[in-house]
């Protein structure tokens, strides 16, 4: 076949659209204006880019009438994205997030004003199936009224199962009378730890609970209101409960006292706990009380204030003194040993700006004031703990107060069965510019009873010897 003589067409001339390469190698952008991207436009970028935008801006961009403020009045899309909370925005990610949080603390800030901004914070308490940690203070709740938080919490409360919820701690108005939705915190199947402050419990009811069915184990009442009726039915609650705390209960937050008036208040209140305590929860192990009036453990006249002789099981006791008003006040809290169980191994007694006449403590429950008389053999450890200047060298008075705590020691480890008994000082003074005290230093006297044995015979603990240690840390 003979060859055409058609001549060959020449190949055709690239696009003008196409990127036109330079002497690298690399892409030039075309001159085009037509394959230009579209203009991208603040809505249309991915909400999580959007957040991330607006945690740029400060607080004054955000309230700036030509920034954020401007865009929330564009549309409502702008709006709910602008009101966005970093927390739903976490949780939305990714469902199963919420499991994960087992610890939740709310203390509401003072600027919190609105009942949204209340509800959206409260709201938090029903939204973590797996917490295991609850505490909830709203001592300072800013300008919303506290009967707008006790509705939101109630709500709250009643919305949550707490399967998994073990120690809780609610703190409320020490001035206002509230009670927080306490048979849904009673009704937790795995509550161990719970801790009331400035709680209502003269109104509370739980015929829905059984008595003895709770696991609650270890409870603090600090500054609630109490009365005999409603503190029995909440202590038959618990199946068993270990240990409590008590202070400053009284029976109305509206009846302000002072004087012998207050006296009475709080030494009736205590006897009526113990009273209370004793009949409902015969099993408990660990008490504590708070004394406000410290000097009730003092008074002739006061006597058998304090009876723990009507607890079968008690092994520990710990017993708080404040508000001696004495500047350097030595506290003999005999009142506090004149019945004690048969079953109790450790005592300890904690006196706030004093310290403790361990001498006359020695004379008044192994000598002749109480003879015989509230110190079981059982007790092995007796702690005290106190706060006292401890300068040397020592001026007359100090030294003769040094002999006396030294001599109370000596008669305590050799006229009983005690196996250990420490006396710690603690010296606080304030800094210059410290916003509260400061531990200056810590003296500890431990006396530790010695074990003889003599030759073929068995060793005696009740021996008379022991060997004191002195330390001092600053």
């Amino acid at each position: 076949m003979a060859p055409s003589n058609k001549p060959k067409s020449k190949p055709k001339q690239a696009s003008k659209t196409r990127a036109r390469k330079n002497k690298s190698g690399r892409n030039r952008p075309s001159k085009n204006p037509t394959a230009t991207k579209p203009p991208c436009y603040l809505l249309d970028l991915p909400n999580e880019i959007f957040y991330h935008v607006l945690e740029q801006l400060t607080e004054e961009d955000k309230w700036n009438p030509t920034t954020l403020s401007s865009l929330c009045q564009t549309c409502k899309v702008a709006l709910d994205l602008s009101q966005y909370d970093e927390l739903d925005v976490v949780l939305e990610n990714k469902k199963a997030r919420k499991h994960f949080v087992q610890n939740l603390i709310l203390a509401p800030a003072k600027n919190i004003k609105s009942l949204a901004d209340a509800q959206v914070l409260l709201s938090l308490v029903s939204r973590f199936p797996g917490l295991k940690y609850l505490r909830v203070n709203l001592v300072e709740c800013g300008s919303l009224a506290p009967h707008h938080w006790m509705d939101l919490l109630e709500y709250e409360m009643d919305n949550s199962a707490f399967s998994e919820l073990r120690d809780c701690d609610l703190t409320l108005w020490h001035d206002k009378s509230y009670t927080p939705p306490l048979v849904d915190l009673l009704s937790a199947p795995q509550l161990v730890n719970l801790r009331l402050c400035g709680v209502d419990l003269r109104d509370f009811t739980a015929e829905s609970i059984d008595n003895h069915s709770t696991c609650l184990a270890d409870l603090v009442l600090a500054d609630c209101q109490v009365e005999e009726r409603s503190l029995s039915e909440f202590l038959a609650k618990p199946h068993g409960l270990k240990s409590i705390l008590i202070s400053g209960l009284t029976y109305d937050f509206s009846q302000t006292t002072y004087g012998h008036r207050a006296v009475e208040v709080e030494a009736s209140t205590i006897q009526l706990v113990l009273r209370v305590l004793s009949r409902e929860q015969q099993g408990l192990t660990e008490l504590a009380i708070f004394f406000a009036e410290a000097r009730l453990l003092e008074w002739e006249d006061r006597k058998g204030i304090v009876d723990f002789g009507q607890f079968k099981n008690l092994v520990e006791i710990s017993v708080y003194g404040r508000r001696l008003r004495i500047p350097n006040a030595i506290w003999k809290p005999k009142n506090a040993f004149d019945r004690l169980p048969d079953t109790l191994e450790r005592m300890m007694v904690d006196v706030e700006s004093a310290g403790i006449d361990v001498s006359g403590l020695a004379d008044a429950i192994l000598g002749t004031e109480l003879p015989g008389k509230g110190f079981p053999a059982s007790l092995q450890e007796l702690d005290f703990l106190a706060e006292q200047n401890h300068q040397r060298p020592f001026n007359k008075t100090d030294q003769e107060t040094e002999d006396k705590m030294i001599s109370g020691i000596a008669r305590f480890m050799t006229n009983s069965d005690l196996n250990c008994l420490t006396y710690t000082q603690q010296h606080w003074h304030r800094g210059r510019f410290a916003a509260r005290h400061e531990l200056g230093w810590l003296r500890r006297l431990s006396a530790t009873r010695k074990t003889v044995a003599e030759e073929g015979k068995a060793s005696s603990s009740n021996a008379t010897s022991y060997e004191l240690e002195d330390e001092t840390w600053e």
